[in-house]
């Protein structure tokens, strides 16, 4: 199932308590021009993912953010 969220409403779902994990697909370059980041979202690059991806927990929606 994939569904699209805007800022505002993943907002909502994370000030809510919404178990739900955040996964920051964003690429390294993206990341040094804007470091800012979801509190408590997985960093992974793209390239990472294939390694990495066991990090994700499967128990809960996952959000991915990327640009």
């Amino acid at each position: 199932r994939i569904d699209r969220l805007t800022a505002e409403e993943l907002k909502q779902k994370l000030d809510a308590g919404e178990d739900l994990v955040v996964v920051d697909l964003r690429h390294s370059v993206e990341f040094e021009a804007e470091p800012e980041s979801i509190p408590g979202a997985i960093k992974l690059s793209p390239e990472e993912l294939e390694h990495r991806h066991h990090e994700i927990p499967r128990d809960r929606d996952v959000v991915l953010y990327c640009t």
